[in-house]
């Protein structure tokens, strides 16, 4: 018997041609993914590198046009880092083959005493290369950089009321430039209230209620705002500051009326009934020491110029009253006790009600003023009005602050800023 037998083998090698035909296709997809998925790996550690650079240098810069005072926009400038860097490796932001952003961010927890922190975004458009058989348009490859500045600065100023609303005033066209830090220690809602053209300008404005804008009131741009901050942490750093003793003094009067001799030297020493400046045209030139004023008010007006170097005027129970003179120019002592504080004004506190013993200070009418150092005046409501330029050194602690009518309170040097680090977040 003749058997045919079905078994073909032609048939069967047909057969796997067409299974790994069938096969090949999707083995070429993933091969594409695979190598386009390899490039693109590559070119987002690029990224990643670009935007790690351009953040680094965009806080950098921020810090230094912020220290330097004037009228430069320190985001402005760190935008503008940030772009130069990342265009540098690669990056111009065209919108086509790049995107860079930049702007400032929440610091991460870790970072609990960052006062700054900017974030940059580099992102690049990728065209698809083996890929295309999946589908069209481009890819992003991005990296995301954050970088923070952490300073142990102390604050250039310091607003001690913990309950008042407007513990903070800046209005008609008034302005606070500060290089470091400004505190404001109220827990009230409208703690700050910044309005009618006023503006606030410092690298970390901080309070531990909140604040308004209103009428063209404006913090800069720039300006790291942190509300609800913990009042605990805005502590009066002079508070154990101690008290002149006038014992051996030599007991003083004030100038009484134009004197011939002009500039009129002043001396310190115990001035029991105030220390008033104020005979027309007359300039006075306090010397160096400390001027005691055990009762009655600092003050200086009717047109009157007052310079001095080494002085620190304390007073025990009066205020402080420039008004209508050409200005005073002050620097402070350079040593001992009271190295670098200018003026002391004692304001006992009430332990029980949180309050300190109420005084004024008082600058208007058009006074320039450059008083290096610190003001010291825990108790103090100080009012700025009628068009003054003031210039303070490093620190201005107060009670309350209240600026306006077209004044100006600038604190342009930060104390303490060599303890500034900055740190790549990620």
């Amino acid at each position: 018997m003749i058997r045919i037998s079905s078994s073909r083998p032609w048939a069967k090698k047909g057969a796997v041609a067409v299974v790994a035909a069938l096969s090949l296709i999707p083995m070429l997809g993933v091969m594409a993914l695979a190598i386009d998925g390899g490039l693109l790996l590559a070119e987002r550690r690029h990224a990643q590198a670009a935007a790690d650079a351009a953040s680094f240098a965009a806080i950098r810069t921020y810090h230094v046009v912020s220290q330097a005072g004037g009228d430069r926009d320190p985001m402005a400038a760190a935008n503008a880092a940030a772009l130069a860097y990342a265009a540098a490796n690669g990056y111009s932001n065209d919108g086509v083959a790049s995107t860079v952003t930049s702007g400032l961010a929440s610091p991460p927890a870790r970072y609990g005493a960052a006062d700054l922190s900017i974030q940059v975004v580099v992102a690049s458009h990728q065209p698809r290369l083996f890929s295309a058989i999946w589908g069209q348009g481009r890819v992003d490859a991005a990296g995301r950089s954050l970088s923070v500045r952490v300073t142990n600065a102390p604050p250039s100023i310091i607003l001690l009321n913990s309950r008042d609303q407007g513990s903070l005033t800046v209005a008609g066209g008034a302005k606070v430039i500060a290089a470091g830090e400004i505190q404001v220690k109220s827990n009230n809602a409208k703690a700050g209230d910044i309005n009618n053209m006023g503006s606030v300008k410092a690298p970390t404005l901080k309070v531990a209620g909140n604040y308004q804008l209103s009428s063209g009131g404006k913090i800069e741009a720039g300006t790291a705002i942190k509300t609800a901050s913990d009042p605990s942490a805005m502590v009066d750093p002079q508070a154990s500051l101690a008290q002149p003793d006038p014992t051996g003094y030599a007991t003083r009067q004030s100038p009484s009326g134009w004197n011939a001799t002009n500039p009129f030297p002043i001396s310190p020493g115990l001035y029991n009934s105030g220390l008033t400046l104020n005979s027309g045209g007359m300039n006075y030139t306090m010397s160096p020491g400390v001027y005691y004023i055990k009762s009655g008010n600092f003050t200086v007006s009717n047109g009157v110029r007052v310079t001095g170097a080494g002085v620190m005027i304390y007073l025990y129970n009066g205020n402080v009253d420039i008004q209508g003179g050409q200005g005073i120019s002050l620097t402070a002592p350079t040593s001992g006790v009271y190295q670098n504080v200018t003026i002391f004004q004692r304001s006992p506190l009430n332990v029980a009600t949180g309050d300190y013993t109420p005084h004024t200070i008082s600058i208007a009418n058009g006074t320039s003023n450059t008083i290096s150092g610190k003001i010291y005046a825990p108790g103090a409501t100080m009012t700025v009005a009628g068009g003054s330029n003031n210039t303070y050194g490093t620190q201005l602690i107060v009670n309350k602050l209240n600026i306006s009518n077209n004044a100006v309170v600038n604190l342009p040097k930060s104390t303490g800023s060599a303890d500034v680090v900055f740190h790549l977040a990620q």
